[in-house]
């Protein structure tokens, strides 16, 4: 192995430093709308990946991601278990199973719903903040009640970007609301406006390093 390649991987593996942003979108009621708005306005080539956890009866998940996938060209996929999230997808659980991350790679629990919810937005977020710490993204949309507000504090702890819908573009403000009262949202955009932001997102691996 070249040397320069070894001495790369050594930062990494001593630093654990995650050289992929990865972003964790929460939405419950309403969600589907501002979900189509936001994926439909994301570039082609992205270079982040994008986990979502909507709110949706059981049944309707594949169908969901499928209606997306046939109104975007979008890299849109119903997760398997185990996979390693790649640059550029979108993913979404299927139908009865919570999602989260270990590490790079994707673990599905069928297990029961938390506070009533499956997909878990908190499971979902607080599992990319311990997996991505400062290159973990959190954005809570439309919905009601308050999950994802306990995976955005532990994204904020961590040096990780926090977001929310503006409330006033919402479907049911509660959940982003709840987020932005928490004091940890640094920002709060419009649909639109998250997936311009979500857009510009790209980290240069080992910027520092290469530099000297």
């Amino acid at each position: 192995m070249d040397k320069r390649k070894e001495d790369l991987e050594l930062i990494e593996r001593e630093h654990n430093l995650a050289p992929e942003i990865v972003a964790g979108i929460v939405s419950s009621a309403g969600g589907p709308s501002v979900l189509k708005k936001i994926i439909h306005n994301l570039k082609d080539n992205i270079k982040i990946s994008i986990i979502i956890a909507q709110h949706i009866s059981e049944g309707f998940m594949k169908n969901f991601a499928g209606w997306l996938k046939s109104e975007t060209s979008k890299k849109i996929k119903i997760a398997k278990n185990g996979e390693k999230i790649k640059k550029g997808f979108i993913y979404f659980p299927p139908d009865g199973y919570h999602i989260r991350l270990d590490g790079k790679r994707i673990k599905l629990l069928n297990s029961p719903p938390i506070n009533g919810i499956r997909p878990s937005g908190n499971l979902l977020l607080k599992s990319i903040a311990e997996s991505y710490g400062k290159n973990s993204v959190g954005v809570i949309l439309t919905g009601m009640g308050k999950d994802g507000s306990e995976g955005i504090a532990e994204i904020f702890k961590r040096g990780g970007i926090t977001v929310a819908q503006k409330p006033d573009t919402a479907f049911l403000k509660s959940m982003p609301q709840e987020a932005i009262n928490s004091g940890l949202i640094k920002y709060d955009l419009s649909p639109e406006e998250i997936a311009k932001f979500l857009s510009k997102l790209e980290v240069k691996k080992y910027e520092d390093f290469n530099s000297r």
